[in-house]
């Protein structure tokens, strides 16, 4: 299979990595790790491809999740054309995109509310509603009535849990895609003065990424560099710098969230430049997605700065926020976890 996709790449890095994620699940059963993990990073890809379609329609993100449901089941009938296998995979998508978002505007599609009962149920004794059956297939609506009756969680709670998990899965394979791309090369820049190899994206590659993950000291001797560096470089550098990255994902552990909002010792409003209103709290609840559905720009941050009187240029608040406030909001994470 290699050497037909292979015949279609553009030689482009993206197009090597979509080469390699195809081959992999054309070689994988449907059951194994490595098919789910190529499966899953391909449509992570996807989402960021220019010219993926787009809907203002109110269920967009329906149209949009039955294609990837289509994805996952027909990825080993795609076909690759010329130019590029990204050009090419993404026209095919686009072709099954294009008539989901048209069935949108057809009578034949309606939106199910998570509250509304599902058809037939009313002749039973007890009546399920749609959270219900998504939540626990397994469970009878008395069972569920009891747990809502105690206080456990029913139907709608277990519901969101589900999606906070996808959630967390979802960051969870965008750092792992990070990881392997490491876009701006921040990763393997950091790395011991004179010892380049010893970087953190190698480091992350072997002891998260690996199945199973390398042991320090088993690492220690492939890179010929002592235990203690190695372990050192990890714990204070690497950890930090992936959270760093976690954090520009969307990633902000309770803990976390908590500390930014009460900013308890009020470290965070104290660091500030330009102007006390340019601080590490500010920033944070304007530009991480946990804050806002829909994160501020640096642009309109800045337009905001600069109707206060704050003479700051988008690109000063940009470099305060990667340089200064998003390292601090990793070692007080650190430190939260001990």
């Amino acid at each position: 299979m290699i050497k037909v996709l292979q015949q279609f790449s553009d030689g482009t890095p993206e197009d090597q990595y979509l080469c390699q994620l195809i081959t992999e699940i054309f070689n994988s059963p449907e059951t194994s790790p490595i098919y789910r993990k190529a499966l899953s990073r391909i449509i992570i890809k996807v989402q960021n491809f220019p010219g993926l379609l787009k809907s203002s329609h109110n269920n967009y993100l329906s149209a949009l999740n039955l294609t990837w449901e289509w994805l996952a089941k027909n990825i080993k009938n795609f076909e690759p054309q010329p130019p590029s296998i990204q050009k090419s995979l993404l026209k095919w998508i686009n072709g099954y995109l294009y008539w989901r978002i048209k069935d949108l505007d057809s009578s034949d599609f309606s939106y199910i509310p998570l509250d509304k009962q599902i058809p037939g149920s009313e002749i039973a004794e007890e009546k399920t509603t749609f959270a219900d059956l998504v939540s626990n297939n397994n469970s009878s609506s008395a069972e569920i009535k009891r747990r809502r009756d105690t206080g456990d969680p029913d139907g709608i709670d277990i519901y969101i849990r589900q999606l906070q998990e996808k959630k967390t899965q979802r960051i969870g394979l965008e750092l792992e895609l990070y990881i392997e791309q490491d876009p701006k090369g921040k990763l393997r820049r950091c790395h011991p003065r004179g010892c380049e190899l010893c970087n953190c994206q190698l480091l992350a590659q072997r002891l998260i990424l690996k199945e199973p993950p390398d042991e320090f000291k088993t690492l220690a001797e492939n890179l010929s560099i002592p235990y203690q560096t190695l372990y050192s470089r990890w714990t204070r550098e690497c950890k930090v710098l992936l959270f760093q990255i976690g954090l520009e994902i969307g990633y902000i552990p309770k803990r976390l969230k908590h500390y930014i909002k009460e900013d308890p010792d009020s470290l965070l409003k104290n660091t500030f430049k330009y102007a006390p209103a340019c601080n590490a709290q500010f920033l944070a609840m304007q530009l991480l997605p946990e804050f806002q559905n829909s994160p501020a720009s640096f642009k309109q941050i800045t337009l905001g700065f600069n109707d206060k009187g704050i003479n700051v240029t988008s690109k000063q608040v940009q470099d305060y926020w990667e340089k200064k406030c998003l390292p601090l909001l990793s070692k007080i994470n650190v430190n939260l976890q001990k």
